[in-house]
């Protein structure tokens, strides 16, 4: 009987065979794309804000950071959460000095030589007067434990740093390990641009020398640096109106760049890149009250570090409003932000009514271009969004097929994000003012950027602020370009049940339903891929033990709610095919995504699940 439920999952996942085989016989590239892995689980508060790096050392280090709702008061704070094992298992930190005073925008990055860099704002009060002093960690076993901080402290005339950007040199120049940390400074209205750099590994900064200045006629501010294979620094910012009249006229910003070829020790004038379009004033308040969340932020900029014939190339994403609805633009410069290519469409397909936003773009070792960004395509009330992701591996002249990276859509407008949070007492007045945000009215995008990374092996892993449970959380997976879908030999079915082990998500219990709510994946703990269908059949629901010493409880009762066959207790079964990616295969250490069980039940109860897997391994 077992054998036929399994048959029967097999039997319902008919279109997924034709879809692969369809793969098969094409010889256009396939982006592939993992299971969708939660990062941080640490509570069920929002994660914003969100950057990403892999060690140039070991493929299977990967760091991700963002700002948290976590920290008990009136505070946000950033964290850091680190994988050894390719992006399936994070661990999370928090300093003293963060977890103490709180902090926000955070960076991470990787030295040449594999120590991680972690770099956040730091809330601190001077004289009475609150400010934002920049702090710099250093780790040694790829992030998941820092050092006492270098603390950049505070200067009057220049004012707190804001909206720090870390980059590190890789190149093979006399500069190779220096880090560069663009920033923004000087009090208000002077607003400018320039870099702190370090040559020690983080010990002793030097700086900030300034790169550009707004002259206190205009807003300006930095985006993340580059460094290219001889050793030159690229520094994008763009500029904005902060004058309230004029920003009620303003109708666009301009991305422009700047290069030091000394190392941060001086700069060239500036370049003008693009104009990111923004609407008018008076429809960017609409959107804001209508709820929307699919806000402009920053350009994006990456080059490319291959060998190959676009080497130093440098290619621009942003989001733009020219054409009505926010979409994903791209260009492209080779002679060192001189000059660019002409705009374009990430992805011209997207629907009309559709919303591109937060695009981040890298490439990895082989000149492969990688985009990312959140969509609302799936979504016609525009209430919902999804990571996708395109590459090109001509330059940028063509894209590939947009693809849905994330498996579920996210509600940014969920009781998560909606938790209030009170800020300071203000007492400008002589009332005392009592102030709340929440994650959604702070940070309706997600944060002013997401992150992507690639590491050593050209895997691109992209990191997101995902709301498929109405709350931000660190989601991320593994996306893979390859030239062709991969052959496997001959598959035969298998009971898997001793190759795999069972790990868990945060629970919760919905009190008015009397529901459980149980994320379960599956991990592979053999030497021996497995491969899809998998499934999960439940085979018992009486615990073993309490038969052993006569403990059953007849109103220890429950019912699983939605099983892939719809069973309540034994010979519910569970498809896991589509929770092991593009792919369809679960090597040796990987995890699948989590599929999350509803089970109805009392408080008091205590259920048990005697579970069998079932999938296909290689003769």
């Amino acid at each position: 009987m077992q054998r036929n439920v399994f048959g029967s999952v097999v039997t319902a996942l008919v279109s997924v065979s034709i879809m692969v085989t369809a793969m098969r016989t094409s010889a256009a590239p396939l982006i592939a794309v993992g299971p969708n892995i939660q990062v941080s689980n640490d509570g069920d508060a929002a994660h914003v804000e969100v950057m990403a790096a892999a060690n140039p050392v070991n493929p299977l280090n990967i760091l991700g950071t963002s700002i948290t709702f976590l920290k008990p008061g009136s505070d946000i704070m950033t964290k850091t959460y680190a994988s050894i094992d390719g992006g399936y298992t994070w661990t999370d930190a928090v300093t003293p000095q963060i977890f103490a005073r709180g902090s926000a925008d955070p960076q991470v990055a990787f030295g040449p030589n594999g120590t991680a860099y972690y770099v956040s704002l730091v809330n601190v009060t001077l004289k009475n007067v609150p400010h934002d002093q920049m702090m710099l960690y250093r780790s040694s076993d790829g992030g998941r434990s820092w050092s006492i901080p270098f603390n950049f402290g505070y200067r009057t005339k220049l004012g707190s740093f804001d909206h720090e950007q870390v980059v590190i040199d890789q190149s093979a120049s006399r500069n190779r390990g220096r880090i560069y940390i663009g920033i923004l400074y000087g009090p208000y209205p002077d607003y400018n641009v320039g870099v702190v750099h370090s040559a020690d590994g983080g010990r002793s900064f030097q700086g900030p020398v300034l790169a550009a200045s707004g002259h206190k006629k205009i807003g300006i501010n930095d985006a993340n640096p580059l460094v290219l294979s001889d050793g030159a620094l690229i520094l994008p910012y763009q500029d904005f109106e902060f004058e309230t009249k004029k920003a009620k006229k303003s109708t666009y910003s301009t991305i422009w760049t700047v290069e030091s070829d000394d190392g941060g020790r001086t700069f060239s004038s500036s370049r003008r890149a693009e104009r990111q379009y923004t609407g008018s004033y008076e429809a960017m308040m609409a959107r804001s009250r209508a709820g929307r969340f699919d806000e402009q932020t920053f350009a994006d900029f990456a080059d490319d570090p291959s060998t190959g014939p676009r080497r130093d190339r440098i290619y621009m994403v942003w989001s733009d409003r020219r054409s009505g609805n926010t979409k994903a633009w791209f260009a492209y410069s080779d002679t060192r932000g001189r000059s660019w290519s002409a705009s374009k469409f990430v992805d011209p397909d997207t629907p009309r009514w559709a919303s591109q936003y937060q695009p981040e773009v890298v490439v990895n070792r082989d000149g492969v271009v990688g985009i990312a960004w959140l969509d609302t395509r799936d979504s016609y009330r525009q209430d919902r969004y999804r990571e996708y992701f395109t590459a090109s591996l001509d330059g940028g002249r063509t894209f590939l097929r947009s693809t849905p990276v994330s498996s579920m859509a996210s509600f940014p407008q969920g009781p998560g994000n909606a938790r209030l949070i009170p800020l300071e007492n203000d007492r400008a007045t002589p009332l005392l003012g009592l102030r709340f945000m929440s994650a959604f009215t702070r940070y309706p995008a997600g944060g002013d950027y997401m992150g992507i990374t690639t590491d050593l092996n050209g895997a691109f892993h992209p990191m997101w602020a995902d709301s498929r449970t109405g709350t931000f959380q660190l989601f991320t997976a593994k996306v893979q370009v390859l030239p062709k879908l991969p052959s496997v030999s001959r598959k035969i079915p298998a009971d898997i049940t001793k190759k795999v082990a069972v790990t868990f998500g945060t629970i919760s219990f919905n009190e008015a339903e009397k529901v459980y709510t149980i994320p379960v994946q599956i991990r592979n703990i053999s030497k021996q891929t497995l491969y899809g269908p998998v499934a999960l059949t439940v085979e018992k629901t009486i615990d073993p033990y309490d038969i052993q010493y006569d403990r059953v409880d007849p109103k220890n009762s429950f019912s699983i709610l939605n099983a892939t066959n719809g069973k309540q207790a034994v010979g519910a079964v569970f498809d896991y095919s589509r929770a092991l990616g593009t792919l369809s295969v679960l090597e040796p250490g990987a995890l699948s995504e989590a599929i999350v069980w509803r089970v109805h039940m009392g408080p008091t109860t205590q259920p048990y699940f005697g579970v069998r897997v079932r999938g296909y391994v290689t003769q």
